[in-house]
């Protein structure tokens, strides 16, 4: 009997302190400045990402590795979920991750991809989801969930709650009209309207904090530089133009190799990426430039360097531009808009 109460005694004394510390601090999770609550529309859409089952393919989560950096963005940072109720970091990737997919693609891409997935990533084994154009957004509680965030420490403003709705069909609104601009039917009360939102906010916090973007840079610069100086210049003024060379640009443009329409469509009308097959370039429309730009990519924006024998050898590059040019002016349906602070009218012809 003495034994038993003085474990009691110890079990009880033993949880006391494990517990109390904890018990009197709002979080033991450092904040970062640039973290924001969720907007309503966004936590509408978090909802529907949980409804669909989204967290048993992809993960949010990037490791603090190497290969993963290149391949999604930034790592992770604790600090970044403090205000998510649950955390849905995952542990499975039927998928890629998801945690830096915020601002990677436009909405339209975002909407397409929902609606039929095969559309921007052919060979994709992910389910397309229809309804979600169809169906109307409830909203109906948004109020007592904003409440609700603010009962767990989310720090939203005094009123949020009762301006939830009004707010959430702002939002909504802006990004319907971006989508109908876009040659989309959809109206701002749809459930897509708020999956898009939420997809869009994952992983964009951080990028407002400058130390973290200025480290983030630094590391995919000296990715860049060493991929640049790893080859010399292009000495080629003239692309392919035999059928069984722009047959193989295609297959590697087309294929997991490039991968290239994941960005640019695979009918190169663009849509993370600009559109190919116009006039208007960003950065040099020569073809030892549309070289170089392959060889090198630009990480900061998305897209890696292929070049240096990493993924494609020299004459698969050339293979690769080579395709590119020969489907100038095809007229892609609805192709990406101009960027008209960047873009510049090409004057070469081949």
């Amino acid at each position: 009997t003495q034994f038993a109460l003085l474990t009691l005694v110890a079990i009880l004394v033993g949880g006391a302190v494990e517990y109390v510390p904890l018990a009197m601090i709002d979080s033991n999770v450092p904040t970062i400045a640039a973290v924001k609550p969720y907007t309503p529309l966004e936590l509408e859409g978090r909802d529907l990402y949980m409804r669909e089952g989204c967290n048993g393919c992809h993960s949010q989560m990037i490791r603090p590795f190497r290969s993963e950096v290149e391949r999604y963005g930034d790592y992770s940072k604790a600090g970044e979920f403090v205000y998510d109720h649950p955390f849905l970091w995952g542990s499975k990737r039927t998928g890629p991750d998801l945690h830096r997919i915020g601002g990677k693609y436009p909405d339209a891409w975002h909407f397409r991809h929902m609606i039929d997935p095969q559309l921007t990533s052919p060979g994709s084994i992910m389910p397309a989801y229809p309804w979600m154009q169809e169906d109307a957004l409830d909203y109906s509680d948004i109020s007592a969930k904003v409440a609700a965030m603010r009962t767990l420490g989310v720090p939203y403003e005094e009123g949020a709650a009762e301006r939830a709705a009004d707010d959430l069909v702002a939002q909504a609104r802006e990004i319907a009209q971006e989508l109908q601009e876009s040659g989309f039917d959809v109206t701002y009360d749809r459930e897509i309207v708020a999956m898009v939102a939420y997809l869009q906010r994952l992983g964009t916090d951080i990028k407002s904090d400058s130390v973290y973007v200025a480290g983030f840079e630094k590391l995919m610069t000296r990715r860049v530089t060493a991929t640049a100086d790893a080859g010399g210049d292009f000495d080629v003024s003239e692309p392919l133009t035999d059928a069984s060379s722009l047959e193989a640009g295609k297959v590697i443009f087309d294929g997991a190799k490039g991968l290239c329409y994941t960005c640019h469509r695979t009918d190169l009308g663009g849509q993370i990426g600009p559109n190919l097959t116009d006039e208007y370039w960003l950065n040099g429309c020569d073809l030892p430039n549309i070289l170089k730009n392959i060889r090198t990519g630009f990480p900061q924006k998305g897209m890696l360097p292929y070049g240096s024998g990493q993924r494609l050898t020299d004459e698969e590059m050339l293979q690769v531009a080579s395709y590119i040019l020969s489907k100038q002016g095809s007229n892609p349906e609805a192709p990406k808009k101009v960027d008209q602070q960047r873009a510049q009218v090409c004057e070469t012809t081949w």
